[in-house]
Parts: C-alpha cells; structure tokens; sequence
C-alpha cells in the first residue's frame, strides 16, 4: 500500500468513527427528551402533550395569567390584548409599570381586527411591555412608529432595543408616564424644502401635479402628542419651499417620536405622498436630509425633505462652573 492510500485509509476510519459517535450522541439526545416527556407527564398531567416534544425543549417563555402582584416564574410572560393593557394602566398605572420592571407581557390586537389592522405600539411601550404583537403584513402608521423605534439600536434587524433606566429599576424620578409634568426638553424644526415630491401611482401622477404640504407631528406621552403643518405649495412636487418653523415642548423624550407627514391637496381632500419617523433621542442638531417612505415603508428614490433641527436640554443648569446636568 503507497502512502497515499494509507493516508486515505486512516481518514475514512476516522470519518467513520465521528460519525457514528454524532448518531449516538444525537439517539441518546433523543431518549432524554422522550424520558423528561415522560416523567413530566408520570408526575403531573395525564393528558398527552399538545406541543412536539423536540420543539418544546427550545420554549424559554411560558406562559400565565396576568397579575399586579407578578408570575410564579421570572420566565414567566403573560399575554394581554389591546383594550385591557388600557385598562390596567387607567386603574393602577404604577402597579403596570412596575410589573414591568420583573415581569414580561405580549401585547396582541383584540380578536375584532379581522382586516389585519394595527392598534397604536406607543402606549404599550410607555408602559413597559417588551413583546408588542403587530400585523407586519399590515403597513401602517403604527409599523411606521415600530419601524423608528428600532431605529435606536440600528433597525428592525437588530432584535431589541434597551428601556431608558428608570423603567428598569425602583428609585428614579420621575419614573412613571404622569409624573413627566415638567418640559425637559424643546424641539425646534425649520421644513425648508422638498424635491421630487411626486405621488405613487403613476396613473394619479398623469392627471394631477402635487400641491404639497407637511404635517409635523410628535408621537409619545399625551402632553406631548401634537401636529403642526406647512402652508400649502400649489403646483410644485419638484422644489417646494416653506421656510416654517415649529417648536415641540417635550415632556418624556424617551418615549418621544418625531414623525414627517407630505400630503398632496386637491377639492376632493388630501392625500398622503410621503412620509418618515425618528426616535427622538437619536435626532441631531443641525441640517437635515429627511427620506421619505412610501405606502410600504420602502425609501422614494430622491424624494426628501430639507429642515434644520435644534434642541435645548432644559436640564442642563448653567452656572459660574460651567453647564451640569440637574
């Protein structure tokens, strides 16, 4: 025998041997699996489990029944709908917020929304809850809002995004969405222009030219929640200029999200055009390219919108030393 075939010889019978020590390793995980079923079904429940064994080994989360005194388990997760997760938090908005800093929830839309429509993510998320369940297929504004949210940690690919500290731990001020009764920080925006506002459908944009205008508008906390908007522009999708400025008084910029609305007006009524939302703790000082987003959350190639943006930090205290945060 040369010393090829010696060589070849050894590594076949070494293949041979890893592969029969992973068919033993993966029989022997599969009579583990088979033995815990079974000793969970000997000490408990007689019925026969509902879920495949295999699939159930990879669960991390089990569910339960909501409660404000917490789970029986920190892996705990409790699914609650829509309209309750409002009505817990109009009874004991604190005992919610609380819960979440221990406890999981999944918030689902009510069973009603047969047509695959979305309720608002905003008030779930300023309650603590981590799972917010949405329609994806369904592009609306609140994937839009659940679009900017993750654009804090780099997309919706990034899988999470991080709670601000004082709804992960006791002892912060304020730590509750009520007691954010104090400006902590003012937003200013100049919408300067536009280019190639022009509208989806090719069809509509044969028959009419845009009239364009911007709504501005701030989602989060109640006292923050408000919209302003551009004069209208006739007859120009191609370069439209403003030149409007607008303040925002911010209570909860945590939980705030700026968001651009461009609408075309015609006598039947307005139609949206384009549009764009930010999370406000990631906005930068200064002049800004906005890209708007069509009906399906895709870019429109060259379809922006120019505005400064500038922020005041209302609680940084300036004196003799020099500026400090409160």
């Amino acid at each position: 025998m040369c010393i090829r075939d010696s060589i070849n010889a050894e590594y076949m019978g070494e293949l041979s041997r890893q592969t029969t020590s992973k068919v033993k390793s993966a029989a022997s995980e599969r009579v583990n699996r088979a033995s815990l079923m079974k000793m969970a079904t000997l000490s408990g429940d007689k019925k026969k489990p509902k879920i495949n064994p295999e699939l159930e080994c990879l669960l991390a989360m089990v569910s339960e029944k909501f409660s404000f005194d917490g789970l029986s388990k920190v892996w705990g997760i409790s699914s609650i709908d829509e309209d309750k997760i409002l009505k817990l938090a109009k009874s004991n908005e604190r005992g919610l917020v609380d819960f979440h800093k221990r406890f999981f929830s999944r918030i689902y839309p009510r069973g009603t929304r047969v047509d695959s429509s979305n309720f608002s993510p905003m008030e779930s998320w300023i309650y603590g809850s981590q799972v917010v369940a949405l329609n994806f297929q369904t592009k609306d504004e609140a994937m839009l809002l659940n679009k900017a949210k993750f654009e804090e940690n780099g997309g919706v690919t990034c899988g999470y995004v991080l709670k601000p500290e004082f709804m992960l731990s006791s002892g912060n001020s304020p730590a509750y969405p009520s007691d954010f009764n104090r400006v902590l920080k003012t937003l200013k925006i100049k919408v300067i222009s536009g280019q190639q506002l022009r509208f989806e459908s090719r069809g509509a944009e044969k028959k009419d030219i845009v009239d364009p205008y911007v709504k501005v508008s701030i989602r989060g906390l109640k006292q923050d929640e408000k919209t302003k908007e551009t004069k209208l522009i006739e007859d120009n999708g191609f370069n439209p200029i403003w030149n409007d400025s607008f303040e925002f008084q911010i209570h909860g910029p945590d939980f705030a999200i700026l968001k651009f609305e461009v609408f075309d007006k015609d006598r039947f009524g307005s139609t949206r055009i384009g549009w764009y939302a930010v999370p406000f703790n990631v906005i930068r000082d200064g002049y800004r390219i906005v890209q708007l987003l069509n009906s399906q959350l895709d870019p429109i190639p060259f379809s922006v919108l120019l505005v400064h943006i500038s922020t005041i930090d209302h609680t940084i205290v300036h004196n003799d030393n020099g500026p400090s945060k409160e």
